[in-house]
């Protein structure tokens, strides 16, 4: 059904409020599906631990994730590329977007890990489902203005849904949260998105990280810097009133939400630096 609207409905202040009624129909159904007491199951499993999310920015090497590969670690869509390179695997691995789901299912399909966090979409794209597969529903209003997004809130329940983010990563910060996860370290998060309007109101991106499965529709309008760094301030303010430490390893990059540490500090002293903040 929601294919049926975007593919019919062309206008977006007239497809808000039918998506919007589709959305709160799945999230509904959802609470009722395998999948949201396989994600219940994984409530604090993790309490008090580390782990690391890796994104796919261009600083990312092949040598930090081997410095990490004894780690918890989160990873995204096309991190795959990597796996002939490196011993490293992430033990979590997500999928987010709806058109990378569409492009990547079959890769999806064959990657071995403990458990692959999938967006429930996934379900019409061509993922198969399997026992170290959950799909999860990912919940937010569809807004008809697509450059007025401020993130709020989270999801303090993930198995109901996880909340509406523009990058992968902080759905993995949100999933971390609640798999009990105290102390979360960034890598490959460089965040380099500049986005800019022309004098004849055509949006702009000047460069951007895994962007090879993404239309440039999607690029222009739902990956922007003020999207992205209002999720990224939103889980920084959660995690500072709820004892939890966000630090970003990434090397470079504009995300400057977070302290940083450098990776090789974190790796060698994670546990007398956790214990010492």
């Amino acid at each position: 059904m929601q294919k049926y609207i975007n593919l019919q409905v062309k206008k977006r202040r007239f497809k808000a409020p039918i998506m919007n009624c589709i959305r709160g129909v799945r999230y509904f159904l959802f609470q009722f599906s395998s999948y949201h007491r396989k994600i219940k199951k994984l409530k604090n499993k993790y309490w008090g631990e580390s782990c690391f999310i890796v994104g796919n920015g261009p600083s990312l090497t092949i040598e930090d994730l081997n410095l990490i590969k004894r780690e918890h670690c989160f990873a995204f869509n096309k991190i795959y590329e990597v796996f002939d390179k490196t011993d490293w695997r992430p033990e979590f691995y997500m999928v987010l977007d709806n058109g990378i789901l569409k492009s990547i299912s079959e890769k999806i399909n064959s990657i071995n890990v403990k458990y692959k966090f999938i967006n429930i979409m996934g379900r019409f794209a061509g993922v198969n489902p399997g026992n170290n597969l959950i799909f999860f529903c990912h919940f937010g209003p569809y807004r008809a203005k697509e450059y007025n997004f401020i993130k709020k809130t989270i999801s303090r329940d993930v198995s109901k849904y996880v909340s509406l983010n523009y990058t992968v990563a902080c759905a993995a910060i949100e999933m971390a949260i609640y798999m009990g996860f105290k102390n979360i370290f960034l890598l490959g998060t460089d965040n380099n998105i500049t986005k800019w309007i022309d004098k004849a109101g055509r949006a702009h991106i000047e460069s951007g990280a895994d962007y090879g499965v993404t239309s440039p529709h999607d690029i222009v309008y739902f990956s922007y810097y003020d999207a992205v760094t209002s999720c990224y301030e939103c889980y920084k303010e959660y995690a500072n009133k709820n004892g939890i430490k966000i630090i970003n390893c990434t090397r470079g990059g504009k995300l400057e939400v977070f302290p940083r540490l450098q990776l090789e500090e974190v790796v060698k002293n994670k546990c007398k630096f956790i214990t010492q903040r």
